[in-house]
């Protein structure tokens, strides 16, 4: 367990310190956390990824690995359109690829709740890949929790609310639910339903550090 290193990519500061907290569970992992809050904001403000924003990513990448390169975990759902390209991205890997892998193996009609409309095209898109890559049929309806990323990262409890209370009408509608971004994890605590409930940050982590531990 020494040897597992690996580092965080995140598009805010709010991430590092949860993160840590998860690790904690997880004896003799190093992680290095690397934060550009600006990346994420701009492709927001533009409403698309541009050239110039896949220069940024590569180059953050570049710094990154120059400490803890054996694997780099980008916690931004958003910038999954980046990481699926492929290019340069050898040992970049996206937080929500096991989270979705394991819901999609075990249920068929899923809800996928997001905050950010950025996030749509790259969850469909791995959900679609996924299902594919393991023969399995999938049903997909969105739930676009509009009103919660206002408060994000200000006031991370009313931010949770605002998904909780978009979720509630969909809870009947399917046999599972996938918050499609990380920082929607801490919902689940909040929701009382017999319906699971997929996060990123848990299976990610959890999938990675035994990944790397074989």
């Amino acid at each position: 367990m020494s040897s597992i290193k690996f580092s965080f990519i995140h598009t805010s500061h709010t991430h590092v310190k949860r993160f840590k907290n998860v690790l904690r569970r997880y004896s003799g992992v190093q992680a290095s956390h690397f934060v550009d809050e600006e990346l994420l904001g701009d492709i927001l403000l533009r409403g698309e990824i541009g050239k110039d924003h896949e220069l940024r990513f590569k180059g953050l990448i570049k710094e990154v690995n120059k400490t803890y390169p054996q694997l780099v975990i980008c916690t931004c759902s958003t910038l999954g359109q980046i990481i699926s390209k492929g290019k340069g991205m050898n040992n970049v890997v996206g937080l929500d690829q096991p989270m979705i892998e394991t819901c999609i193996e075990k249920h068929q009609k899923v809800v996928v709740a997001y905050t950010l409309k950025s996030t749509v095209f790259p969850t469909l898109e791995l959900i679609a890949k996924t299902a594919k890559a393991l023969n399995k049929p999938v049903e997909i309806i969105e739930c676009f929790c509009e009103k919660a990323w206002e408060y994000f990262p200000h006031d991370v409890d009313q931010y949770l609310t605002k998904i909780k209370e978009a979720l509630l009408p969909f809870i009947q509608k399917g046999d599972a639910i996938i918050l499609a971004q990380a920082s929607m994890g801490g919902v689940k605590q909040m929701m009382s339903t017999d319906k699971p409930l997929y996060s990123s940050d848990e299976i990610g982590i959890d999938y990675y550090v035994r990944s790397l531990m074989k």
